[in-house]
């Protein structure tokens, strides 16, 4: 495996966001999520909320609906990444 560094100038300023876009290995946070038997679309959208895996609860029940999958969630524990996008959230959710 080869991983590239980055050697910092200690003559210029720091500026801590400077290497951010040269980055080439990241690290996802990954979250154990529950959905219980019995929860309602609603819950399950405001817990992702509560965990800061989505923004807006509405947009998780919306897209939800458009893609007829609105019965579609099922209950388990999910380990999810907390960088993943709203589709990555559901094509779990409902697999």
């Amino acid at each position: 495996m080869n991983i590239n560094t980055t050697m910092e100038d200690t003559n210029t300023p720091s500026n801590d966001n400077s290497n951010e876009n040269n980055s080439k290995i990241s690290i996802q946070d990954i979250v154990y999520f529950q959905v219980k038997s019995g929860e309602s679309g609603s819950q399950v959208a405001s817990n992702l909320k509560n965990l800061g895996l989505i923004e807006n609860p509405q947009d998780f029940l919306t897209k939800l609906k458009e893609l007829n999958l609105e019965n579609s969630v099922k209950a388990n524990t999910y380990k999810l990444k907390t960088e993943s996008s709203l589709d990555e959230i559901i094509s779990t959710l409902t697999k």
